[in-house]
């Protein structure tokens, strides 16, 4: 399971990179210097051409300077993740665990199909979805 999560995470952090933060900025650069000379050659208007340019270099500072903040918060997140020291653990009794430096289960689903918060919801939230889970299955047991 750890190893399936593991390359599910390379994965998607890959088409992160390449789909968002990585090209879009230079995408939409060669868009507007495309664009402006498209214009330029249509229209043969040279202040509309350097006004659709300078708004598609506006727009790719912009978004390189957006990528950039993004990148910065999720390697916020993830540092915040590796001081906890959350991992994921194999197991025969679950399906997936979730567990914090000390081996506390923070959250699993076993091989029932039940779902345990135990460290990672607190006790009235947990009491609280304990009892819609008693109510569902009234409900279900009815039928």
């Amino acid at each position: 399971m750890r190893l399936i999560v593991k390359n599910y995470m390379k994965l998607m952090s890959q088409l992160w990179n390449f789909m968002s933060i990585e090209y879009v900025g230079l995408a939409i650069g060669v868009i507007s210097v495309v664009l402006s000379c498209i214009c330029y050659l249509m229209t043969r208007n040279f202040v509309l051409s350097i006004t659709q340019l300078v708004v598609g270099l506006v727009l790719t500072i912009q978004s390189f300077v957006a990528a950039r903040n993004t990148k910065c918060q999720i390697l916020k997140i993830n540092k915040k993740i590796d001081e906890l020291g959350v991992s994921y653990i194999d197991s025969p009794e679950y399906l997936y665990a979730m567990v914090d430096a000390e081996d506390h289960v923070i959250f699993c689903v076993r091989r029932d199909g039940t779902i345990d918060w135990a460290l990672g919801v607190p006790h009235p939230i947990r009491k609280e979805i304990e009892r819609l889970e008693k109510k569902i299955d009234e409900q279900n047991n009815q039928r």
